[in-house]
């Protein structure tokens, strides 16, 4: 079994991707990667072609391998696209298993950054990618962070919220937190289902916490009286004494 194909076999290309040589240095590893598809698809019209015009090399930063840093030198094909309306009369081919057009890293590699940088920062991660075989300016992480997409919007139930100063004195955020259970990992469900079984009257002490404020914000006196009453029945010492202290 000869050197690219114990790589091939590390590397776990998509199909149809072969290595053709590999170049190893005490910190890098340049492997020679080409495309064995017999057609390629047109990107405007979406004919297929099988004639090639020319070829040319792209360079793409990959994941690391035992500390080494990877670089592809992929061989891409250049098509003529046999249709002949088509506005584009010769194309690139196309591997978006492996990376996307005009990107320098492959999807993987793009991936591992995105995460390091959702789990800590972009200065951060700028700082600990390079002793993980990975190279990334924070600028250029945090461009492709503002690029994930947020899942689509839910009906949030149980809603925490939390106020810092930007600027004190000046500029304040706000911070919303979704608490369901289900967004939470299983040793932090197990820890908040603990307190619950500890603490019967959380989810009472909850509700009204949150009705007080709704009132507060929405202006609605009308309701203080109700608020007091139920406070005062829920048989939590700190709300009836709240309730009593305020009532008339």
């Amino acid at each position: 079994m000869d050197a690219s194909h114990i790589a091939s076999l590390l590397l776990a290309l998509p199909e149809g991707l072969r290595i053709s040589d590999l170049t190893v240095a005490d910190t890098l590893l340049i492997i020679q990667v080409f495309s064995t598809h017999p057609l390629a698809c047109c990107p405007d019209c979406g004919h297929l072609s099988s004639r090639v015009h020319s070829r040319s090399v792209r360079t793409v930063g990959d994941l690391p391998c035992a500390g080494r840093q990877i670089v592809l030198k992929l061989t891409v094909r250049k098509f003529l696209c046999p249709a002949p309306d088509c506005p584009r009369t010769m194309f690139t081919e196309r591997l978006p298993d492996l990376v996307q057009s005009y990107a320098r890293v492959t999807n993987r590699l793009r991936e591992a950054l995105v995460a390091l940088g959702l789990a800590t920062s972009a200065e951060v991660s700028e700082r600990v990618a390079p002793s993980l075989g990975m190279m990334v300016s924070a600028p250029t992480l945090l461009r492709r962070l503002r690029a994930v997409s947020c899942p689509p919007p839910t009906t949030v139930r149980i809603l925490g919220v939390d106020d810092w100063a930007w600027k004190k004195g000046q500029l304040y955020g706000t911070l919303l937190v979704n608490l369901e259970l289900d967004k939470l990992d299983e040793k932090q469900r197990q820890h908040v289902e603990q307190l619950q079984a500890a603490h019967q009257d959380l989810d009472t002490a909850y509700q009204l916490s949150q009705a007080f404020v709704s009132m507060l914000v929405e202006h609605r006196h009308q309701d203080l009286d109700g608020w007091l009453s139920q406070a005062k029945q829920s048989g939590i010492a700190e709300l009836k004494s709240f309730a009593e202290a305020d009532s008339p």
